[in-house]
């Protein structure tokens, strides 16, 4: 073994035990009444509008590009710079959808009041499951042409999370979770860690 590979597993272990433990430990303390921000319904729905507009004009774009050369690598690409462009693309907006959609779930309660701003989330979230998809193509094309490798793996795995995060929110936007969601957040990190 080496010995770099174990500093890295002990300081990972006490990291993840010690918020493990915290989580624990405090999951029967009262929260103060959390202050949430007052947002206009209007002004949000308008700018989450408009990032769903552009989010379809953008998959319009990869929608046409990938059905004009599915299967095969398009033209002026490697297969290495075609599946790290997607998963850099992915990696970019995916990040930006779950702070508005965090946001607007945790600091706001404009979601529970407005189902306009429900509905747009929830489209915000497929049309963020569907560049994951994008980018799992990307990645199987690589794959499939240079072979399996540990980062290859990794970048599949995360991927996965992607996937089971954005499908938690979307049945806590749905029904609601019975459960503490820094839990849920806690053992998908961890297991897909």
């Amino acid at each position: 073994l080496d010995f770099e590979n174990i500093i890295q597993f002990i300081i990972s272990f006490i990291v993840l035990f010690s918020i493990f433990t915290n989580i624990s430990l405090n999951k029967n303390t009262k929260v103060s009444n959390t202050k949430y921000d007052k947002l206009d319904d209007i002004i949000v729905t308008i700018i989450l509008s408009i990032i769903n507009v552009i989010f379809v004009l953008f998959l319009v774009s990869e929608v046409s590009r990938l059905t004009t050369n599915f299967l095969q690598l398009p033209v002026r690409y490697t297969y290495s710079s075609y599946a790290r462009e997607g998963f850099f693309q992915l990696l970019f907006v995916t990040l930006i959808n779950f702070i508005v959609i965090m946001y607007l779930l945790y600091k706001t309660k404009i979601v529970g009041e407005s189902s306009k701003v429900k509905n747009l989330i929830l489209s915000l979230i497929g049309f963020s499951i569907i560049l994951i998809f994008n980018s799992y193509y990307r990645m199987f094309l690589y794959i499939n042409h240079y072979g399996f490798t540990i980062l290859r793996l990794q970048v599949i795995l995360f991927l996965a999370m992607e996937l089971i995060i954005f499908g938690v929110l979307i049945k806590k936007i749905l029904k609601g979770l019975k459960f503490k969601d820094a839990l849920i957040y806690f053992i998908i990190m961890t297991g897909f860690y």
